[in-house]
Formats: C-alpha cells, sequence, structure tokens
C-alpha cells in the first residue's frame, strides 16, 4: 500500500467551490484555491473535473498537491450546484454533466403485504447519459435528452430493504430497471446488479397543525452513474473512508441546528424547507510518492476547451 504523508505546510489552504473564495478568505481568513472573484475559471474547471465530479482519487489529490491545499470544504449548497460544477468541469463534450434531483415518498401508495412493504418515490428528471438495458432479451436504449425517470419503488422485508427499482419512461412506454446502489440508514448497500446508479435515501419533514411529521426515509436523491462514483457524493453524502481525506470539522447548518434544540431526531440530512445538510472539512494527506504536475498551475484553457469555457462560466 502506497505510503501516507500529513501535510505539515506553514498555513492552510483551502479547496472548495469558487463561490466560498471571499467567505473563507475574509471570515475564516484562510488562502484559497479559487477564489471568490472567479478570478482563474481554468482552476474552476479543474476543481469541478478532478475533485468535486472526479472518480480518480489520484488525480484528485495531483491537483490539489499543486496548489498546496490541506483542506477541502464542501457545503450542502453543493448538492443543487451540481449541474454549474460539472458542466464547467466538463471537456468540450460535457462528458461530466449531471444533476442530483430529488423525489419524496408518496406515503399514499405504500403497499404492505404480509411478507414486504413498497414504498413509492414520486418526481421527475431526464437521464443525462444514453443507457443501454436488456429487457426481454432485448437491447432498450433510453437516450440522453429524450428519456426520463418518473418515480422509484423501494421496498422493505422485515428490517431489510431490497434493490430499488427506477421507472424510467421513453416514449409513452415504462422500463422497471433495477439499480444496483442504495443509500439508507447510513450505509451504502451494493447489490452487486442492475444499472451503475441508486438513490439516497434521508429524512423529510412535513410540518403540520401542532408540530412536525418525520418521514426517516421521505426523501430521496436520484445519483447517476455520473453522479453516484464522483467525490462529492463518496465523501459528502456516503461518508466513504479515504487514506487522504480526513474529516476533521462537521456544522450543522442554523435550520438542523434549530430543529435538534427542539428535540427532532435527525442526523446530518434532512428535507425541510428544502435540503438542508452541514459544512464538512476534510484534513487532506498526499502519497509519498505524489509528484508537482505544473500543468495544474496553468492560468488560461488549452484551445480545445476555449470555445465553451465563457459559456460555462457564465
Amino acid at each position: 500500500m502506497t505510503g501516507v504523508q500529513t501535510c505539515a505546510l506553514p498555513i492552510s489552504v483551502f479547496a472548495h467551490w469558487w463561490d466560498y473564495g471571499y467567505w473563507l478568505q475574509s471570515i475564516g481568513e484562510r488562502a484559497t484555491v479559487l477564489d471568490g472573484g472567479n478570478a482563474i475559471g481554468y482552476w474552476n474547471h479543474f476543481m469541478g473535473r478532478h475533485v468535486l465530479t472526479g472518480t480518480d482519487e489520484r488525480t484528485a489529490l495531483e491537483f490539489l498537491y499543486a496548489h498546496n491545499t490541506t483542506h477541502l470544504l464542501i457545503d450542502s449548497t453543493e448538492i443543487g450546484k451540481y449541474t454549474a460544477y460539472s458542466s464547467i468541469g466538463s471537456d468540450e463534450n460535457y462528458d461530466r454533466l449531471s444533476w442530483i434531483s430529488s423525489f419524496a415518498m408518496d406515503e399514499t401508495q405504500t403497499q404492505e403485504t404480509s411478507s414486504e412493504t413498497v414504498y413509492v418515490y414520486v418526481g421527475g428528471t431526464n437521464v443525462d447519459e444514453d443507457i443501454l438495458w436488456e429487457e426481454d432479451g432485448k437491447e432498450v436504449l433510453l437516450p440522453q435528452g429524450g428519456a426520463g425517470i418518473g418515480g422509484f419503488l423501494v421496498k422493505k422485508s422485515g428490517e431489510d430493504f431490497l434493490q430499488p427499482i427506477a421507472i424510467f419512461v421513453y416514449q409513452g412506454k415504462q422500463y422497471s430497471i433495477p439499480l444496483r446502489f442504495l443509500y439508507v440508514n447510513g450505509a451504502l448497500i451494493d447489490f452487486n446488479s442492475g444499472l451503475h446508479a441508486g438513490i439516497f435515501l434521508y429524512p423529510k419533514i412535513k410540518e403540520i397543525s401542532g408540530g412536525m411529521n418525520i418521514n426517516p426515509i421521505g426523501a430521496a436523491f436520484y445519483l447517476s452513474k455520473r453522479t453516484i462514483d464522483s467525490r462529492l457524493a463518496q465523501l459528502y453524502l456516503f461518508s466513504q473512508k479515504s487514506d487522504y481525506f480526513q474529516l476533521v470539522h462537521t456544522e450543522e447548518n442554523l435550520v438542523i441546528e434549530n430543529l435538534k434544540q427542539q428535540g427532532v431526531n435527525i442526523g446530518d440530512f434532512v428535507e425541510y424547507r428544502g435540503f438542508q445538510g452541514p459544512i464538512k472539512i476534510w484534513e487532506i494527506s498526499y502519497p509519498l510518492d505524489i509528484q508537482l504536475n505544473e500543468d495544474y498551475l496553468v492560468t488560461t484553457y488549452p484551445l480545445e476547451l476555449r470555445t465553451t469555457s465563457l459559456d460555462k462560466q457564465n
């Protein structure tokens, strides 16, 4: 296994999406890789591509190492900004472009039998890339921009959750496709089969007269193949362990802090007047054999990206 060295730099340098640059510089009094004024757009591209949406940890570390980065910060608003930084982090063919869509349990459609309970989640989103799926011995194409998802079925037998089913819709026809992953009750379940995608279940609170109704699995995010393996999902949503990113600080937002002070029993995330989640900060360490890659210090877009970079930044 590759050795790990702890950062021993003289000052803290924070990596994050560029929106938080002035906030960290002025209030936090910390140096930052990206600037609140969006001064170096090409570094935004690297941050979006290799750190937030990327799946290769080594590449992310090389970019961060080039900027003497000591900490990574992710905030709950990055869920809604996924389209922005995945677009900015894409190549000329928008290979990273995606989004994280929310769905809600329709409790009126919950079905119970002697052996299992079926929960129905409703909402809608388009697919972010072409999906090929075999059904009844025939290959089905669900094209990007044409097909969509109308909801999910999540089954539970006793205390065990079963493989979730996504309802895809294309040209008026529905396709029920099992998803490989399900995150529920603080654990990521891999069913080792199905479409390489999944759903993330978390609590939802409804305000009712005289109080609140809490459904611990009332809300869901759909995570496509492009998003489920991203660093954002792996670190922020799934809290996956890493040799190089050590969680050192979690700060609840004011909404969740206020709910807990009222005795509401929830975890890190909740759907209540929008998606609510904490700020998380990781301290970064690096492999002993890591080398400076000066390509990550270049400040101008290469020619092949220049034609789309201005549109992405705006």
